[in-house]
């Protein structure tokens, strides 16, 4: 009798795990405390990884792990918007309320980058790729940041580089830094790629006001 319950409690445990796994597959899947090796045997290798505050962001399509000390302090699903286009020539979808960090810097060992996905939808992006050794890329930063977090529609998304040689150098083309580029609410690219300051602000003036 002891033998048939500890089995039927075994086989109800195993239900209620699996249903929480169809219900929310990605939360059922990792617990907080989880190590990084968790992460990947789950989910794979990461599209990018993020430094937000104290916190790396491991990010996948439709979620992101957020860790500390390298493990799992939690795990969020995300919803894109697109953006659409009407007659009148503002987006076709809902203003959605805007929860993204004004300022994320990605250092993921200058691999390519899906640069769609840092763009903050109905927002004015800033997308700034840097070098550490790069003494400009220094002077900028501080402005960049200040122009970010003084306008509440301007969001800063910085990319490392690592080396002339990375896979991002390739990908975009970059041939100098500070190399910054400025998207408007639609994800259009504002002028050319630029390192100068004052093309940045009139391009990122010019963006918000088409907001």
């Amino acid at each position: 009798m002891k033998v048939f319950k500890a089995r039927t409690l075994k086989s109800l445990a195993l239900f209620i795990a699996l249903l929480a796994f169809f219900v929310n597959p990605s939360r059922a899947a990792l617990e907080k405390g989880d190590s990084y090796d968790d992460v990947l045997m789950h989910f794979g290798k990461p599209q990018s990884e993020m430094i937000v505050g104290s916190f790396k962001v491991l990010v996948y399509d439709s979620l992101r792990v957020k860790m500390k000390d390298q493990t799992v302090f939690s795990v969020e699903n995300v919803k894109f918007y697109p953006t659409g286009s009407s007659d009148s020539g503002k987006g076709s979808h809902p203003s959605p309320k805007i929860h993204a960090s004004k300022v994320i810097e990605i250092r993921n060992d200058g691999i390519q980058e899906n640069i769609r996905k840092l763009i903050v939808p109905g927002k004015v992006t800033i997308i700034d790729f840097f070098a550490d050794w790069c003494g400009p890329c220094r002077t900028m930063d501080p402005k960049l940041k200040k122009l970010a977090i003084s306008h509440p529609d301007v969001y800063l998304r910085k990319v490392d580089i690592v080396n002339w040689q990375s896979p991002i150098v390739k990908q975009m083309g970059i041939t100098f830094v500070p190399n910054v580029a400025v998207y408007d609410g639609s994800g259009n690219l504002m002028g050319k790629p630029t390192s100068r300051y004052r093309d940045i602000a009139k391009h990122v003036g010019t963006a918000t006001q088409r907001l």
